[in-house]
């Protein structure tokens, strides 16, 4: 025998009646039945009406439940489901009735049997350039695709890698983009019910299936690049560019002895990053009036690329650019060298040096020394060890916390030894004998 079901709701018996009882209405904007999946899902219906009114289910077992939202005017009743781990379809009937009149109405209520099927899915293989395919399988209760294998993430689905139960077949479509990695990448997926306690009821699950794409060719230029950081207004800026997909982009602040701050990503726009900047990330927690050190970086589907580190203080628009060698002055003697350099630097300079090679490149001393101020130049020479008439190579450097500047290789000719010294060849020149 039928059961009748009634929503559970305060009822307060009280006349009603705004009119005349043509005025009395009560309607649903429900078209069709409701079809409920076979995992016990909930459906809510919006219901208009211009009195008091109940809601009903009547069916053959105790399979549904129902609730009313308000009892009286405008409202909802939602439907709910026992799970359905049969083969048969479930039915039943929902009743609105406007009380004391006779007005009602009738919305079928159905649940879907426990279905769970995909056919014979062969493996996928795609090319480095990318492509599209289509996954359609049968599933009346909650599913996802469980990964048993490698890493989902380069995989687009549409309308996702998991969802709920429907009476129609369900279609994913999915789509893949180029590989800028020189390596092969794949993924095996297995079509499984999100609740695992449905799985001996399905007998036969899905076979596993695995999408394979072809490994790829990074095009010249690929590797992203990053021009420069600016602070204005507690916002760094960072120019950049990159062909392969960006994934992140932003920057790394240290304080001035190189410790951390912490890495503040820049915001995506419509929830991805351009192939070039710039873009302004928002630096927040660092102290007024205090020197930090930034590293910016860009993140691709190829590689993580870092800019030069660069120097800002939090209360002004400066960008320091560490050193520079402006010019210099090299005085060699018979068996020394003696090298003046001129710098441009915003920033305390920690060493200076050269270095010298023979003149066929071939390296052969170098001598550092420590600076540790904001200097303007720095004197520096070899010992005693080189030959007369010689010539040789020599490089010029100079470092900051921030960066290091390098002369070319520049060719030098030590002085012959004076006649007290030891030195009997014949001087050079229109007096020579």
């Amino acid at each position: 025998m039928p059961l009748l079901i009634a929503a559970a709701c305060d009822t307060t018996e009280e006349s009603y009646y705004p009119g005349p009882e043509s005025d009395i209405t009560i309607s649903v904007e429900q078209k069709g039945a409701i079809l409920l999946s076979a995992d016990g899902t909930a459906q809510t219906i919006d219901v208009k009406a211009t009195t008091y009114w109940d809601a009903t289910i009547e069916e053959s077992g105790n399979t549904f439940s129902v609730k009313q939202s308000v009892e009286k005017g405008d409202g909802t009743v939602t439907v709910e489901g026992q799970p359905n781990y049969n083969s048969g379809v479930k039915q039943g009937k929902l009743y609105l009735s406007a009380r004391n009149i006779n007005k009602r109405i009738e919305v079928d209520v159905m649940q879907a049997q426990l279905k769970f099927s995909m056919g014979k899915q062969d493996d996928i293989t795609l090319p480095e350039r990318g492509g599209s395919f289509m996954l359609e399988f049968e599933s009346t209760v909650s599913w996802n695709f469980e990964v048993s294998r490698g890493d989902a993430s380069w995989l687009t689905c549409n309308p996702g890698i998991s969802g709920e139960g429907k009476w129609d077949r369900i279609t994913v479509d999915v789509e893949v983009g180029p590989n800028y990695t020189p390596s092969e990448r794949s993924v095996t997926l297995l079509l499984r019910p999100q609740n695992g306690d449905l799985i001996p009821y399905l007998g036969t699950l899905p076979d596993s299936f695995t999408v394979t794409q072809a490994a790829g060719t990074p095009p010249t230029g690929v590797r992203a690049s990053v021009d420069s950081v600016k602070y204005h207004e507690g916002y760094l800026t960072v120019n950049y560019e990159s062909v392969a997909p960006v994934q992140e982009v932003g920057v790394e602040v240290k304080v001035a002895g190189g410790e951390t701050v912490d890495r503040y990503p820049a915001e995506r726009v419509n929830g991805s990053y351009p192939l070039s900047g710039p873009v302004t990330v928002n630096v927040t927690g660092l102290d007024e009036g205090v020197r930090y050190m930034a590293v910016p970086y860009v993140t691709s589907m190829v590689s993580t690329v870092e800019g030069e580190q660069v120097e800002f203080t939090t209360d002004a628009e400066i960008v320091y650019r560490g050193v520079e060698i402006v010019s210099y002055d090299i005085r060699p003697t018979a068996r020394q060298v003696f090298v003046t350099a001129e710098l441009n630097s915003d920033v305390d300079v920690t060493e200076g040096g050269i270095t010298i090679y023979n003149a066929d490149g071939s390296h052969i001393v170098t001598y550092t020394k420590p600076i540790n101020a904001n200097v303007t130049s720095f004197e520096i020479e070899s010992v005693d060890f080189m030959s007369p008439k010689t010539e040789y190579l020599i490089e010029i450097f100079v470092r900051t916390a921030l960066n290091e500047a390098v002369t070319d290789r520049i060719s030098f000719t030590t002085e012959g030894l004076v006649p007290d010294e030891g030195d009997n060849t014949p001087p050079d020149g229109p007096n020579a004998n």
